[in-house]
């Protein structure tokens, strides 16, 4: 006796949205903004089973693939990111029933970048308490970047997803500074109104990373999560 089941279909979960944010970032201060987001997800399954029964026992096989889609891009007040990846992965039923992973590739990628930008004033105040006093405002600005990407490449070795990529990340950003005050000055029986203001501005900074993803590293994650749902639902 025997029996035998097909199955294939297409899952599309997507999502889109906006709002605002704002987190602490000390001193009594805080950021905010607004957001969006876009994400549209793919899965594309086909399942081939069978079962046999002799002497008393079921014996199962079968085989399945397993394609997932994504696409995400968010925008948000200070930059935006986006990834997208294309995995496969083709598992296999053994004769006890257990699925376990017997072929599969992917690739995955994704870009980014933040920009922070802060300013503000202060009063200053300088003496020698003898001959000078000044007293006024000085005040500081900075910009700041940050930019990333990165590519993941997947692959089945021994049942088992490893991973390997490379990836970049770039850190740039100015700073500028200024004062102006006024006060007064005596020295030997001399004595003036004193001003005085400047700074300095151009003052940059630039810092980058790259990086390798060693392989190796574990499974993918989301296509397993994806495949287990699918069993679940089709109580296989």
């Amino acid at each position: 006796m025997s029996s035998s089941y097909s199955d294939s279909g297409l899952d599309t979960r997507s999502y889109q949205g906006g709002g605002e944010y704002w987190y602490d970032v000390g001193g009594g201060g805080t950021v905010s903004g607004g957001f969006s987001a876009t994400n549209v997800d793919h899965m594309i399954y086909t399942f081939d089973t069978s079962a046999t029964y002799a002497d008393g026992v079921w014996s199962e096989t079968g085989s399945a693939t397993v394609t997932d889609l994504l696409n995400s891009d968010s925008d948000y007040s200070a930059g935006s990111q986006s990834y997208a990846y294309n995995y496969s992965g083709t598992p296999s039923l053994g004769e006890e029933g257990d699925w376990a992973w017997s072929g599969g590739s992917g690739t995955s990628s994704g870009v980014g970048e933040a920009t922070w930008k802060k300013s503000g004033t202060a009063p200053y105040s300088r003496t020698d308490n003898a001959t000078y006093a000044v007293s006024g405002t000085r005040g500081e600005s900075v910009d700041q970047k940050l930019s990333y990407s990165y590519t993941i490449l997947a692959s089945i070795s021994d049942g088992a997803w490893a991973l390997s990529g490379t990836g970049d990340n770039e850190a740039k950003g100015t700073a500028g500074t200024s004062y102006s005050g006024s006060g007064s000055f005596s020295s030997g029986g001399f004595s003036s109104f004193s001003s005085e203001n400047g700074g300095a501005s151009g003052s940059r900074s630039k810092a980058t990373l790259d990086f390798t993803l060693r392989s190796g590293l574990g499974g993918h994650q989301r296509l397993g999560q994806h495949f287990a749902r699918l069993l679940e639902e089709s109580d296989f």
